[in-house]
């Protein structure tokens, strides 16, 4: 076994580079068992990134259980960002990947609120390790804003016999302001890909795709990639789009399926297109939709036309995979 490397604070805790190289900030697990790194902070004081143009990575290893991780576990809130007084400037990019290795899961996590900003690009991405998980969450009931107008690529991962999830996640709030925004499962058994967020939620960009596993296939015989969602959900939910919006089913099992979803949990669901609004069904046990589970209105808004379709790329779909846009009864659709 390895030696594991921890780097904590109690006052403040501040990355300062000028680097402009994807290895500005790099923390990452090593090739033996139990590598880990951890860069963590608590009590006084502020933990922020000052790296306006370079990369902060946070990396598995190769070695089982060789995590990495940042984390703030006391009140303050996590600034994935340079704080001053006039706001928090974005860093470079972004990056949180999961290992090869069993248990090499790589992720940024706050015990309160986490504001994260980004220039460039946001890649949230499981690893090919059992395991091999990558997270962005803040804390309970806590708010969580990620700004900067950056793109933003949350995907599970894995290989054979490996779960390798990515998600983006806030027990209260959550607030995203982006460039284009790719959401999309792994090619294994449960390598899901969501945002969610169990407050409101506000997002917005240039475009939207949602792909679950298995999407895509245009030969038999297909192969399931059971409970590989793709999925972003929240309450009072608001999502604007000035672009293109595209929901890709995928191919699942019974009780674990592959779905592309927009979801409204509690209030009203508003979804917003300046350009076409494609939805795609799956071939077989997938649900593509947007559905409001709220009590409030569902308004869609497609500017550039609305094409609801089963499987384009491997027809007939199959009984059991759907295509909808669902509202409550007794609530208002438009």
């Amino acid at each position: 076994t390895g030696e594991k490397v921890t780097v904590t604070a109690t006052n403040q805790q501040r990355v300062n580079s000028t680097s402009s190289s994807i290895a500005a900030f790099r923390l990452k697990g090593g090739s033996a068992a139990d590598t880990s790194v951890t860069y963590t902070h608590s009590g006084a004081g502020l933990q922020d990134f000052q790296i306006s143009s370079g990369t902060v990575t946070v990396e598995g290893g190769s070695g089982q259980n060789a995590f990495a991780k940042i984390e703030e576990t006391g009140t303050n809130q996590q600034k994935i960002c340079r704080d001053t007084f006039s706001g928090c400037n974005p860093v470079g990019s972004l990056q949180i990947l999961g290992g090869s290795g069993t248990g090499t899961f790589a992720q940024i996590t706050a015990s309160g609120s986490q504001l994260v900003g980004v220039n460039s690009a946001t890649i949230v991405k499981g690893g090919t390790g059992d395991g091999a998980h990558a997270l962005l969450q803040a804390g309970t009931g806590a708010a969580q804003t990620i700004f900067g107008g950056g793109s933003l690529t949350v995907e599970g991962q894995g290989a054979a016999g490996a779960i390798a999830k990515a998600e983006v996640l806030s027990s209260g709030s959550q607030s995203i302001q982006a460039g284009s925004i790719l959401v999309k499962a792994g090619s294994s058994a449960g390598s899901l890909a969501r945002i969610a967020a169990t407050g409101s939620q506000s997002i917005s960009g240039s475009g939207l795709t949602l792909t679950a596993g298995g999407a895509g296939q245009t030969g038999e015989p297909f192969v399931a990639v059971p409970g590989a969602s793709a999925t972003i959900e929240g309450q009072s939910q608001n999502i604007d789009i000035f672009g293109a919006i595209v929901l890709n089913g995928g191919a699942g099992t019974s009780g674990n399926t592959a779905d592309a979803i927009l979801r409204n949990l509690s209030g009203a669901q508003d979804i917003y297109s300046s350009g076409t609004m494609t939805l795609n069904g799956g071939h077989t046990q997938s649900t593509t939709g947007i559905l409001n589970l709220g009590t409030g209105s569902q308004t869609i808004t497609a500017n550039g036309g609305l094409l609801v379709r089963s499987d384009p790329n491997l027809p007939p779909a199959h009984a059991d995979s759907s295509v909808l846009i669902q509202n409550q009864a007794a609530t208002l659709q438009t």
